[in-house]
C-alpha cells in the first residue's frame, strides 16, 4: 500500500523472459488505462506498439520470436488470477479521481478558447485503444437513446449511473447547449480571463471567465485533494449564476469549492440575464 492505494502486483518472473522493460511498462500502463480489457485485445495492441517502436521488430521486418514472447507474456500475466485481482483493486482506487479528471478535461475542451472538439463515440467514458478499437463502429443509436434518457435527469441520478457514462454525457450535452444559446459568451470572440481562487488548495483549481458571463471551474490533480477543500473558494463576479450542469443557482462573491462541487465535480456557470 502507498498512500492508502493498493499496488498492482507484478506477474510471476517466468512470463517476462524475452520482453524488455519498456514493453512491460507499456503493458501495465495500458492495462490500467483500458481496464477491463481482454488478453486478445492487449496482444493486438502490443504487437502494433512494438512494431512501431522498431526496437526489436517492425512492420517491414517483423521478428516472430520477439512478438511471440510478447504474446506469451500477455497471455500468462492475464491468466494469473492474483495479478488481475490486484489490477481490479488498483483501478477501483483510481476511479473517483480519474472520472473527475476526465470531466475537467472535457469541460475545459468545450469552454476554453479554440475549437470545441468531440471525437465521435467519446461522449461517454472511452476506454478504446488506438488499435484494434479505432475500427469499431460507433453506436450512434445507443448514444442517442442514452442522451434522450439522461437529458433532463436530476444530477443525483446522473452521478448514480456513472458506470454508463452519464456524467460525461451531461458535460458534453449541456456545454454544447450553452455554446449554442450564448455564442457571444462562449464563442470564438468572447474574452478569456482568470478568476481569483483563494485558500489552501488554490493551486488545485482551474477557474476562468468567458465573455464576462460564463464561469468555468474545475479541479486540478483531484487525487491530491482527498475531498477536503479546506475553505478554498472562487471569487465570482456579482450577480445570480446558474450552473448548467447541475441546475443549481448561486450568488456571486466568494463561493467555496465545497459548494461548487457539492453534487458534481466540475461547474459551468452562466450569469442570468436581466429581465
Amino acid at each position: 500500500m502507498a498512500g492508502g492505494r493498493p499496488r498492482v502486483a507484478r506477474p510471476p518472473p517466468a512470463p517476462l523472459e524475452g520482453v524488455d522493460g519498456p514493453t512491460e511498462y507499456l503493458f501495465y500502463q495500458t492495462l490500467v488505462g483500458a481496464w477491463p480489457i481482454t488478453a486478445d485485445r492487449m496482444q493486438v495492441y502490443l504487437r502494433k506498439a512494438v512494431r512501431e517502436a522498431k526496437l526489436h521488430t517492425s512492420w517491414v521486418d517483423p521478428d516472430e520470436t520477439y512478438e511471440k514472447a510478447v504474446e506469451r507474456f500477455v497471455r500468462n500475466a492475464m491468466s494469473d488470477a492474483a495479478f488481475t485481482a490486484s489490477v481490479e483493486a488498483f483501478v477501483a482506487s483510481l476511479e473517483p479521481a480519474a472520472s473527475t479528471n476526465a470531466l475537467a478535461q472535457k469541460l475545459l475542451c468545450l469552454t476554453a478558447p479554440g475549437v470545441a472538439d468531440v471525437y465521435q463515440g467519446t461522449e461517454i467514458w472511452n476506454r478504446r485503444l488506438v488499435d484494434p478499437d479505432n475500427r469499431v463502429r460507433v453506436d450512434f443509436e445507443g448514444l442517442a437513446e442514452l442522451l434522450d434518457l439522461a437529458a433532463d435527469l436530476p444530477i443525483g441520478e446522473i452521478t448514480a449511473r456513472s458506470a454508463e457514462g452519464l456524467p460525461k454525457l451531461r458535460v458534453v450535452h449541456r456545454a454544447l447547449q450553452a455554446r449554442a444559446r450564448r455564442p457571444a459568451v462562449l464563442g470564438p470572440g468572447a474574452s478569456y480571463a482568470p478568476l481569483l481562487v483563494a485558500g489552501r488548495h488554490h493551486e488545485r483549481v482551474v477557474a476562468f471567465l468567458r465573455g464576462d458571463a460564463a464561469a468555468v471551474v474545475v479541479p486540478r490533480s483531484a487525487a491530491r485533494i482527498g475531498g477536503d477543500w479546506a475553505g478554498t473558494a472562487v471569487d465570482l463576479p456579482s450577480g445570480t449564476w446558474h450552473d448548467v450542469l447541475t441546475d443549481a443557482t448561486l450568488e456571486g462573491g466568494s463561493v467555496p469549492m465545497s459548494v461548487l462541487t457539492r453534487s458534481f465535480p466540475v461547474a459551468l456557470l452562466l450569469l442570468e440575464e436581466a429581465g
